[in-house]
């Protein structure tokens, strides 16, 4: 319990200093809460899934690429779902390059294969390592 207290505490700072930039907007899903039961035992316990939030990213891609909002759009993501957005959007002319976090705990080429599809229609993607992180956050 006081792991996930200083988790929220530090995420709190964290979103509170992107508030703070200009040309930043912050925009936050919601979590569901879900019940679960165990196959073995039956137990049932709550777990929380996060809703909204991938669609709502793909939409304000798309529409910022069609408003032509910015010259550069840039997507920070691990999920390759995100490819019709990133198709759509530089369909209409927008610069898009895409972002990903490196899992230090799972092969590169395993990572660089689950984004295929996201990479083939980024202008450019950039691959985001720890090294790479240390420098930019705070």
């Amino acid at each position: 319990r006081a792991a996930n207290q200083a988790k929220y505490a530090k995420q709190t700072s964290d979103f509170n200093v992107l508030r703070t930039l200009k040309n930043v907007t912050l925009h936050l899903g919601r979590f569901q809460p879900r019940t679960v039961a165990c196959r073995s035992c039956n137990h049932t316990y709550t777990t929380y899934a996060e809703k909204g939030t991938d669609v709502h990213v793909a939409a304000r891609l798309v529409h910022a690429a069609c408003h032509h909002l910015a010259d550069r759009l840039i997507l920070i993501t691990g999920d390759n779902d995100f490819w019709p957005a990133v198709q759509i959007a530089g369909d209409e002319g927008a610069v898009v390059h895409v972002a990903f976090v490196i899992d230090p705990n799972e092969p590169e080429r395993h990572q660089l294969l689950r984004l295929t599809q996201l990479r083939r229609y980024a202008q450019r993607y950039i691959k985001l390592d720890q090294r790479f992180l240390a420098r930019c956050w705070r």
